[in-house]
């Protein structure tokens, strides 16, 4: 998956610092809250999805796993309501 760029998003959040691992630049929607991003399937990552019906997420963090959703949806401006 590739972070995708949408009509949302208002902050960028990635590029490392020097000695880092390598992260593309991220756009976000954050409202203070919460915090949206949208990755971009290939056809062989969609095909896998649909066979297997899975997805993994991995978060850079330390000891925990922070507070997180994962979906797959046409339109999250359903769920999402800026301020």
């Amino acid at each position: 998956m590739k972070p995708a760029n949408f009509i949302l998003a208002n902050s960028t959040v990635g590029t490392p610092q020097a000695g880092e691992d390598v992260i593309a630049a991220l756009p976000i929607f954050n409202d203070g809250e919460r915090s949206l991003s949208c990755w971009k399937l290939s056809w062989r990552e969609r095909l896998s999805a649909l066979v297997f019906g899975r997805a993994w997420v991995w978060v850079k963090s330390g000891k925990s796993m922070p507070p997180m959703s994962a979906e797959i949806c046409r339109n999250p401006l359903k769920e999402l309501k800026p301020k």
